[in-house]
């Protein structure tokens, strides 16, 4: 993420670029794209990952640094997990309270609210 910091370097635009097509993956191997739909077993293994490595507190902690269009991603794959994954999802939350603080301290911050 320090990559993505510097605004002027190219290293960074690069480093964005890669990130904005990582999560819009990421997002499409949960959701799909309208045209696939996501295969079960894939999801259930993406979905654990994610919570199993705190990637979504990775996630919701660099916000800010992201580009719109990966803050929207970012959105959309929180949704998805709460959606469908809601009970691993919710004992993930309560047993991670920087999560939900973090998240509530995002709308004081006008870049991202």
């Amino acid at each position: 993420m320090d990559a993505v910091n510097n605004k002027d370097d190219k290293s960074s635009k690069k480093a964005q670029v890669k990130c904005t097509d990582n999560l819009n993956g990421i997002k499409i191997a949960l959701i799909g794209d309208g045209e696939t739909e996501p295969k079960k077993e894939n999801v259930d293994t993406l979905a654990q990952a994610i919570l199993d490595t705190n990637f979504l507190t990775f996630l919701v902690d660099n916000m800010c640094r992201f580009e719109f269009e990966s803050r929207k991603d970012i959105g959309h794959i929180i949704i998805y997990l709460l959606r469908n994954c809601h009970e691993e999802v919710t004992t993930y939350i309560t047993a991670n309270d920087h999560f939900i603080k973090t998240l509530v301290a995002g709308y004081e911050n006008q870049d991202i609210a």
